[in-house]
């Protein structure tokens, strides 16, 4: 009885004192213990926590069933993301781990599932998407035409200003050498030497080729940039100067 009562104080100790909001449901949804940090997270004291269900604090229904049915066919459900209502009326997302409860003689009595709270990682993510989005609308309807190319000249993405300006497809342009467009190897190593000595060129003039053969004269302003996985690249801003000239 020592012993039982050792194991247990251990660990309800480990279930009360966890940063991660932990709860005790039965079958029906119904919270029938939880830690302080669930009763925090969700805004309710303990106490109140027993009289409300996981189902109530779902904003999605359908994401209360679909746990449901991913622990009854599993046993378990891992990683789940949901959003959550306070008890404020604030919605949060939180992520959700669940496991099956059983009695002493295996049969299931409930679910233990442990919730963490990643609103500020959701909020990042549709910020990015929302920035991505942003860039991608100017990248795409700029009257300039825009290339996107690795530090040795391997095009990885234009706009379409760009493939109207060289008279190829997109798909065409895409994996093909930025030096197979320059009509002088010259031009290209002087740019080069310049990128290299102070990591921008501002105005170069040079003369490039279309896909039919036929030169022009065209002015590129040029960055360095580092992509997400670490990779540098270099994107550039073409104008056709032709009739300047």
């Amino acid at each position: 009885e020592e012993g039982l009562r050792e194991s247990e104080e251990k660990y309800r100790l480990l279930f009360e004192e966890s940063r991660d909001a932990i709860a005790i449901i039965t079958w029906d949804g119904r919270f029938v213990d939880v830690n302080q940090a669930c009763a925090d997270l969700f805004g309710y004291t303990k106490e109140q926590m027993m009289r409300v269900s996981g189902r109530d604090l779902s904003v999605d229904p359908a994401d209360y069933e679909k746990m449901r049915l991913e622990v009854e066919r599993k046993g378990f459900a891992k990683d789940l993301e949901g959003k959550f209502r306070r008890k404020d009326g604030r919605e949060i997302y939180c992520q959700g781990s669940v496991a099956i409860r059983r009695a002493s003689d295996g049969t299931p009595i409930g679910r233990q599932v442990i919730y963490r709270d990643i609103t500020e990682r959701k909020q990042a993510e549709a910020a990015l998407r929302e920035s991505e989005e942003k860039y991608r609308r100017l990248f795409e309807d700029s009257r300039d035409a825009i290339i996107i190319a690795t530090r040795d000249g391997r095009i990885i993405d234009v706009n379409q200003a760009y493939a109207d300006l060289l008279g190829y497809t997109r798909e065409e342009l895409r994996g093909i050498s930025v030096q197979d467009t320059w009509a002088d190897p010259a031009d290209r190593e002087r740019f080069n030497q310049e990128l290299q000595r102070q990591g921008f060129v501002k105005d170069y003039e040079e003369k490039a080729r279309r896909k039919d053969g036929k030169e022009f004269y065209c002015q590129l302003s040029t960055t360095v940039r580092q992509a997400a996985d670490g990779t540098m690249l270099n994107q550039s801003i073409v104008r056709d100067i032709t009739e300047r000239k």
